[in-house]
């Protein structure tokens, strides 16, 4: 509705209206001008191009809307003159105030008594004015800025920075708050002339917040890193550390990600550990690579400064084995001389150690029980391996290779009579190994299912550096093989529980058939024994590697049936039973011990997920002359929603270990959303942790537990890690950690390292830490 006769007002001005510019979205001179629309109750419109709208006035100009009580527009100066309950959108931001003053064009202007909002973390808070510099800069003067809601204005966030000045720059990403105090819960916890803060998703270089811990080893520990956001591919982290006991050190990481091309570099300094009076360090590097589809190479490497690394800084020790730490480096080159029936692969490799034992400088120290055999290292390894399709669907697949195999961290030479007081020796020796592998093989196909007869050939040839145990420095076999592989499916339509359902029955003959070779007098460099599975029972050796093939005339019969949700095809429940028959004694074992029995022990294996939130899986070995079970692993896992899961798995291998494992994550306690005298959003508190129990060591040889609380706009986490490095020896670790959203993006610390690599089905509170994503906070 346009009111006619209403007189024009005037609105105090809070700074001079700037003079009249070239809109800079105008394209030239023939471009049109930028469209302002006005709309209100009542509008006048005046000679001289000022408009004057009252009542439910809204003024918008591309992505920015304005509304208020009371407006006046200039066109002359593209200005805006507004008063009473007065709200700004830009894109994901917004401001209200009581009165505004806004050039258009550029999107600058002053706000008196303001809030306002930045849309990336929904962040945001109180100023007594802002002045916008343009749509991507701003002041705010005696201001505050939080991420927490603010539900209760007489209750402020509980988390908030509050300085004289605070500006923001959303092109750079960059917050800077001057004179600036951090609130925690209504208590300082840091005071700073200058502080900043990432104000949209993106990364941003600053200090993170800091992280105490504390271990009995190094006691109280506290560090605070320095985020270097270098380029939109490369990023850096150097945390300054302080141990109580040890002194200070400094920790860096640098990652990098190409094109074809990522990986990670760390380092660990501490110049002096007062507690052993040297220095200790680290380093590790991993790195990925390919050039197209024909070249790929990969690093890996891991150093440490002395043997006790591991017990002093377990923590820092990415490797599965911490006491085994690698230098892996590799390349393959993929070539296509057969066109498309065949491709070969050619490869080489350098594959090292550091071995880090506990014996001090006497091998009678009493520590030297906890020493650990070192692994042949490849000094390199080089092979070429590929397929072949030959006439009548023949396909050929070969393997050549040769290898240098040395030890280092070796343990003292073994004495001619092997007594007591030294337990642990080592007579191996280093030496070359060239092998080749070639097998020919057919698969025949049909409706009910398929049969593939394998021929193969494995050759090795050895030289030692020292003797093997005939006297020989070379040696050399060749042990061929035949199996054959059979299988077949029926299916059948079923109902269950009111479940359309598809039951498989797979039944499988897997025969091989292996002369027996003398190969007692062989180094054994890379070969071990296969875990007994439902794997390795159908494969026709069982050994790992090279240097052991198991003589062999036997037949692998089993059966598995699977029954699948036809509505969705996820599998209900998957059981299966195999065993070996042997026709003749087998000679060589992985025990060591000639077999004469006429069938192998029985393995029943399966899996189900037929009961809602629950799965179910296990492994059993039975031994059918005794009726006893040799080994066995039997999990279970209830998962019935987000950030709710519960494991439990045993592990048994009779005559050697049994071992619980408990974990999980589960809410302890919801706060609901507060109404009278609190802010946020309520919150809830998880309890999360791991624990590895041996019943024969009768101890707990790894835990990890502690609290989570999600409050929405802040988490908080207390971890405790307790790993075993020794019979009765333990080096707990006590980790605090805090992040509050849109300020510190923590995550990269100790606490959730643990919790994420050690908790089975660990889920993270906030997935993309710093980024406002409801789903998936739970509050």
């Amino acid at each position: 509705m346009f009111g006619v006769g209403v007189q024009a007002q005037v609105l105090p001005r809070v700074r001079p209206t700037p003079s009249p510019v070239t809109p800079r979205e105008a394209a030239g001179a023939d471009a049109p001008p930028p469209t302002v629309a006005l709309m209100a109750d009542d509008i006048v419109s005046h000679l001289g191009g000022v408009t004057q709208a009252r009542g439910k006035v809204g003024l918008s100009r591309f992505d920015m809307n304005m509304v208020a009580d009371l407006l006046v527009y200039d066109q002359l100066s593209n200005t805006a003159h507004a008063d009473g309950h007065v709200r700004i959108d830009r894109g994901t931001d917004w401001f209200s105030a009581m009165r505004v003053d806004l050039e258009l064009t550029r999107q600058a202007g002053t706000l008196v008594d303001t809030e306002y909002e930045l849309g990336a973390f929904k962040s945001g808070g109180h100023a007594q004015r802002i002045e916008l510099v343009d749509s991507k800069h701003f002041s705010a003067y005696a201001a505050d800025y939080s991420s927490c809601p603010r539900d209760i204005p007489s209750r402020p966030p509980d988390w908030i920075i509050s300085g004289d000045r605070i500006d923001v720059d959303a092109a750079g990403n960059q917050g800077r708050a001057t004179n600036a105090v951090l609130r925690f819960l209504g208590v300082p916890i840091l005071a700073a002339p200058s502080l900043t803060f990432p104000v949209t998703a993106d990364r941003k270089s600053g200090w993170l917040a800091p992280t105490p811990g504390f271990s009995t080893r190094g006691g109280v520990e506290l560090s605070e890193s320095y985020y270097l956001n270098l380029e939109t591919n490369l990023d850096a982290t150097i945390t300054p550390v302080v141990y109580s006991k040890r002194g200070a050190a400094i920790t860096a990481e640098f990652r990098y990600l190409g094109a074809s091309d990522l990986g990670q570099v760390t380092g660990f300094s501490l110049p002096d550990d007062k507690s052993v009076g040297h220095s200790r360090g680290s380093l590790g590097w991993a790195h990925e690579g390919t050039r197209g589809d024909w070249l790929t190479y990969s690093a890996r490497v891991q150093r440490v400064s002395d043997d006790q690394y591991w017990k002093d800084f377990s923590n820092q020790i990415p490797s599965v084995t911490p006491r085994l730490l690698p230098t892996d480096l590799s390349t393959t080159r993929r070539l296509v001389p057969f066109g498309n029936v065949g491709e070969i692969d050619a490869y080489a490799r350098v594959e090292r150690f550091q071995t880090l034992q506990d014996f001090g400088d006497d091998p009678r120290h009493p520590n030297f029980s906890a020493v650990i055999l070192p692994p042949y290292q490849r000094s390199p390894q080089v092979g070429v391996h590929g397929h072949l399709m030959l006439a009548n669907d023949l396909r050929f697949e070969f393997e050549t290779e040769a290898n240098r195999f040395d030890l280092s961290n070796r343990l003292p030479k073994c004495p001619g009579v092997i007594t007591s007081d030294m337990p642990t020796c080592d007579n191996r020796s280093g030496g070359m190994r060239a092998h080749l592998i070639g097998a020919v093989s057919r698969e025949f196909f049909s409706d009910w299912g398929h049969i593939a007869p394998r021929l193969s050939i494995n050759g090795a040839t050895y030289r030692t550096d020292t003797p093997m145990a005939d006297g020989r420095f070379d040696a050399a076999r060749w042990i061929p093989t035949f199996s054959t592989d059979s299988s077949a499916s029926f299916e059948r339509q079923t109902m269950l529980f009111g479940r359309e359902l598809l039951q498989t029955l797979e039944p499988r003959l897997f025969y091989v058939l292996t002369p027996t070779r003398n190969q007692n007098n062989l180094p054994q460099y890379d070969t071990a024994a296969k875990d007994f599975n439902e794997v390795s029972i159908y494969s026709d050796n069982q050994f790992t590697g090279i240097d052991r093939i198991t003589d062999a005339n036997q037949l692998t019969a089993g059966t598995t049936t699977r029954i699948n949700d036809t509505a969705n095809g996820s599998e209900f429940l998957r059981l299966g039973i195999a065993q070996r028959f042997l026709f003749k004694d087998q000679s060589l074992t992985t025990d060591g011990t000639p077999d004469a029995r006429k069938i192998s022990n029985l393995l029943v294996f399966g899996s189900s997920s037929a009961m809602e939130h629950w799965s179910f899986d296990g492994t059993v070995e039975l031994d059918p002359s005794s009726n006893w079970t040799q080994r066995a692993v039997i999990g279970t896992r209830y998962h019935p929603g987000p950030y709710k899961s519960l494991s439990l798995t045993y592990r048994f291998a009779r005559d050697s270990s049994k071992q619980y494992e408990v974990g999980g994550q589960w809410p302890i306690y919801h706060r609901a959303q507060a109404t009278d005298g609190a802010n946020g959003c309520g919150g809830t508190l998880y309890a999360v942790g791991r624990i590895d129990y041996s019943v024969t060591d009768r101890r707990a040889t790894y835990a990890v537990g502690g609290i989570e609380y999600d409050a929405g706009c802040w988490i908080g986490r207390f971890v405790v890690e307790r790993q075993s490095t020794g019979l009765n020896v333990s080096n707990p670790h006590y980790m605090l950690q805090l992040e509050l959203k849109g300020l510190s993006s923590l995550g990269i610390g100790d606490a959730l390292h643990s919790l994420r690599n050690s908790v089975p089905g660990y889920e993270l509170l906030r997935k993309d830490p710093g980024l406002s994503d409801s789903s998936n906070n739970p509050h």
